[in-house]
């Protein structure tokens, strides 16, 4: 009988681990197929592609399945990108970076590098920006998929063309139009069964008309332009109807029909809108200030004036935020490879640093200590052994919640509370929007106890721990929820 319990329990464990496998591999494929239709047919909803993102995303780094993780970060860094969330856009470009070059993804860290590049772009950061495509062109190199290795060129030929917009010289002009017209032919022949022809079709074309309606090249515009609102019918992505009509505002204020290049902008105005696009708000409402100034109508010009630079004002915060946490100049030490130098040189000054103090303990303890000095020692070692007294007893302590929190997480509640009096009331003082549910799961975070543990032991999704995480985190008002640990880890 032992023998066959001792048989039938590894058979069970490798049918169940391969179920369970299988099962997430089932659920990580529809929510990719699902993302992957977005290409095909185009999205209206931003919120949903998002949601499913993020899903995939958890599902995934639960699962250890690179794939899906890697292929989850880059789409919410381009969803958020596209609808004007930069910062937000910019954190995942750096975890992307991060997982692609531990994995030597030279596809995916070519990618994030190119999106990176268009974020620098809208922060006016064209030095960094060439950088940026150097190194995107010297990963390309190293793509072992020919079709995506297309694909990453024609997105380096706008890039370059689009650091390019800069310059005016009629000579840069010509040679803008025709790089972008190069990535042009390249995805007409890219096979029509690659899922990004189409939404990269779009985007070439766009990219086309917009630089041709400034250059005050409007017939071209027009045509390429056109092409791209055929493919717009059987693709309903909002970004890019979105653009279509910026476009068709500027060609109809180009051409002195002021008219209709308002129709066009406010209705732009309304879909930017919906996602507080600020980065599409600012231009739009810049557009219109113009068209209605062209019309004399100074009322309506003025107030299109103020939205405009209130949005300005807007990215303005925006890019001091980003420049505060010193999120550009990680990516591009990391990426341009200075980040390794910098290293070598805080280890040395370091080791200086300690050989320095060892000097001088030396010294002081050879020519200066004396018995008086000992004595002072000995009083202090006396104090030490008091103080790990304490910390012996502080750590039986923590072991004991840490044992209950798992037995019953009411009673831990209680019991947290009287090993740790401040936290609650430093909490609810600084931050009275919490609640108690909040600071019980602030307690938890204390603690130490991971999202996995802490939905265990209040009998509650992953998904639910970390949505009250991060709740919290805004609540507290933090930009992220490694200065939620932070915070909590300085009340005593």
């Amino acid at each position: 009988m032992i023998m066959k319990l001792k048989t039938i329990i590894p058979i069970c464990f490798v049918f169940f681990s391969t179920t369970y496998a299988q099962n997430k591999n089932r659920e990580i494929d529809s929510i990719k197929n699902l993302i992957e239709k977005n290409y095909v047919q185009g999205d209206r909803n931003a919120y949903a592609s998002l949601r499913n993102v993020t899903n995939l995303y958890y599902i995934s780094r639960e699962a250890g399945f690179y794939s899906g993780q890697i292929y989850s970060i880059f789409e919410e860094s381009r969803i958020n990108y596209l609808n004007g969330y930069i910062d937000a856009a910019l954190l995942k470009i750096n975890e992307g970076i991060d997982l692609a070059t531990s994995r030597k993804d030279y596809n995916m860290m070519c990618r994030f590098l190119l999106l990176y590049q268009l974020a620098l772009l809208r922060m006016n950061n064209p030095q960094s920006s060439q950088l940026i495509i150097n190194k995107a062109e010297e990963y390309n190199k190293f793509v072992n998929s020919r079709e995506d290795q297309e694909i990453n060129t024609i997105y380096i030929l706008l890039a370059k063309a689009d650091l390019l917009h800069t310059n005016d010289d009629l000579n840069i002009r010509k040679q803008i139009i025709a790089q972008k017209k190069l990535a042009y032919s390249n995805i007409l022949r890219i096979n029509e069964s690659n899922r990004l022809k189409k939404f990269t079709l779009i985007y070439v074309l766009q990219s086309i008309s917009l630089s041709l309606a400034s250059f005050s090249d409007i017939d071209a515009s027009r045509k390429y332009l056109r092409i791209a609102d055929h493919l717009l019918i059987s693709f309903h992505d909002e970004s890019f109807i979105t653009q279509s009509l910026i476009i068709k505002g500027i060609i109809a204020n180009n051409t002195n029909n002021y008219k209709e290049a308002i129709a066009y902008l406010h209705d732009a105005a309304l879909k930017a809108n919906k996602i507080n696009n600020t980065y599409r708000l600012s231009e739009i409402y810049a557009l219109l200030n113009t068209s209605y100034e062209h019309l004399n109508d100074f009322e309506n010009a003025e107030t299109y004036s103020k939205k405009y630079k209130f949005y300005e004002d807007s990215l303005d915060i925006l890019k001091t935020k980003i420049a505060d946490i010193n999120l550009i100049s990680s990516i591009n030490n990391k990426v341009l490879n200075h980040e390794k130098k910098k290293n070598n040189n805080n280890i040395i000054i370091i080791i200086s640093f300690f050989l320095a103090v060892i000097v001088m303990c030396y010294f002081y303890y050879r020519f200066y200590l004396n018995k008086k000095n000992v004595k002072e020692i000995n009083e202090k070692e006396i104090s030490k052994t008091n103080d790990y007294s304490n910390q012996s007893i502080e750590l039986e302590s923590t072991s004991k919640l840490v044992n209950l929190a798992k037995v019953d997480v009411n009673t831990f509640y209680v019991e947290f509370q009287k090993v740790y009096p401040k936290v609650y009331k430093e909490l609810k003082e600084s931050y009275p929007e919490m609640n108690i549910s909040d600071l019980n799961f602030c307690s938890l975070l204390k603690m130490n106890f991971k999202i996995k543990e802490i939905s265990q032991y209040t009998n509650s999704s992953i998904r639910a721990a970390e949505a009250r995480r991060f709740r919290i985190t805004k609540k507290m008002n933090l930009k992220n929820q490694d200065e939620l640990y932070i915070v909590l880890s300085t009340i005593n």
